[in-house]
């Protein structure tokens, strides 16, 4: 019972995980929005000056929180399989 439970949750997140990534992209294509980058310069005469910067994550991150979802649905349904047999 417990395994069963183990391999549904598993499921579950790893579902989710790919849900919270596919849908800014989707919401991205649909809004047409594009990733940018700012700078930033605050400061005066008489006082220090702050450059910020920013810009967006690299694709890295977004492939290896994919893969651990996929792994995580994987195992999951593996795990429902091994519990039928």
């Amino acid at each position: 019972m417990i395994k069963k439970a183990l391999s549904i949750i598993s499921i579950i997140i790893g579902f989710l995980i790919l849900l919270s990534l596919i849908t800014p992209m989707i919401m991205g294509l649909i809004l047409k929005s594009q990733a940018s980058g700012a700078i930033s310069i605050i400061g005066g005469a008489d006082g220090p000056t702050a450059i910020m910067l920013v810009g967006t994550l690299g694709a890295g991150i977004v492939i290896i929180e994919i893969i651990i979802g996929v792994l995580l649905i994987a195992v999951g349904i593996w795990g429902l399989r091994k519990l039928k047999k």
